[in-house]
């Protein structure tokens, strides 16, 4: 996989699809080490996370040291779930010097998932710098950057987007970010621009404007979307269109029906990553009754279709 298809699989959330890492011992050094069978990896997951803040200084000292790719994604994407603020700092340091595109981008999506005043001017100092240096590994932290931002929720950087998404220096791809960005902070302004990339002729730029659409949530794109969710299309295409479909309707429920929506295309869907993914965060975040009550019976579900969606319901429910 080049680099552009790996930025275009930001908003998939990684943990729903990494490879297991065990060893015996403590739960963090269970991260550590030669890989196990994946069905022990959401079990790590959890018990990393039941420990809550105190896993976070062994966390951090596994980012530093010389563990697997996959190991330290993974901590990352723990400090994320753990809301970790003193994880920041060392986050920042990886996406602005690692040279590679996974670390960038699933520090600056932990970054972002964390949130805050010093996670907004971290990844703003990152986009600048990657501005200021126009070298080509630049272009990932740029990427990176501008989905961390969209991730914090902060509307001061709607401005810093607007300018990303109206700069047209900027590659195709890095425009359909900033596009998506500004729909995660409520603004439709990238439209035509996440609308136009579907004709290009490249695929990471139609992967990345199918997403974009979705985080966006206009009802004007539902007719394009509902095409590409066709049989006629490719696998990735049609998967990515269903869920932007799934987000666009979502968008125009009030959270009582908006609850029942997702869980039933959870349910029917228990296989779809991405899917799974965002829709249990977004249950999460509606905080409802009856969202945490969709969590609960999700989280019960038996068999192994739905082991993914199990293991994310459980995390999701306990925010």
């Amino acid at each position: 996989m080049n680099k552009r298809t790996l930025i275009a699989s930001l908003i998939a959330v990684s943990i729903l699809c990494l490879p297991a890492m065990a060893s015996a011992g403590p739960a963090v050094a269970k991260l550590k080490g030669p890989a196990a069978q994946t069905d022990q990896y959401g079990a790590i997951f959890e018990e990393v996370l039941a420990e809550g803040d105190a896993a976070v200084a062994d966390l951090l000292a596994l980012l530093e040291g010389p563990e697997a790719l996959a190991a330290k994604v993974t901590a990352m994407n723990l400090l994320g779930e753990l809301k970790a603020k003193d994880a920041l700092e060392a986050l920042a340091g990886i996406l602005e010097t690692s040279d590679n595109a996974s670390l960038i981008v699933n520090a600056a999506r932990a970054m972002g998932e964390i949130g805050g005043n010093r996670a907004f001017k971290l990844l703003a100092d990152a986009l600048d710098g990657a501005n200021a240096n126009r070298q080509a590994d630049s272009a990932t932290v740029k990427k990176a950057a501008i989905l961390g931002l969209g991730l914090t929720g902060d509307k001061k950087a709607v401005n810093l987007l607007l300018a990303e998404l109206d700069d047209y220096n900027n590659d195709e791809i890095v425009r359909i970010y900033a596009a998506g960005s500004l729909g995660l902070l409520g603004s439709d302004a990238g439209l035509d621009t996440a609308t136009a990339g579907l004709d290009s002729a490249d695929p990471s730029v139609r992967l990345a404007s199918l997403r974009a659409l979705g985080l966006i949530a206009s009802a004007g794109s539902e007719a394009a979307l509902d095409e590409l969710a066709g049989p006629g299309s490719k696998f990735v295409v049609r998967n990515a269109a269903r869920l932007a479909l799934v987000q666009v309707k979502a968008a125009r429920m009030g959270n009582g029906e908006k609850v029942g929506f997702l869980k039933d295309n959870l349910l029917g869907n228990p296989r779809a990553s991405e899917l799974v993914a965002w829709g249990t965060r977004e249950l999460a975040r509606t905080a409802s009754k009856d969202a945490k009550d969709a969590l609960k019976e999700m989280a019960g579900k038996q068999g192994p279709e739905y082991s993914a969606l199990r293991r994310a319901a459980r995390i999701k429910g306990r925010q």
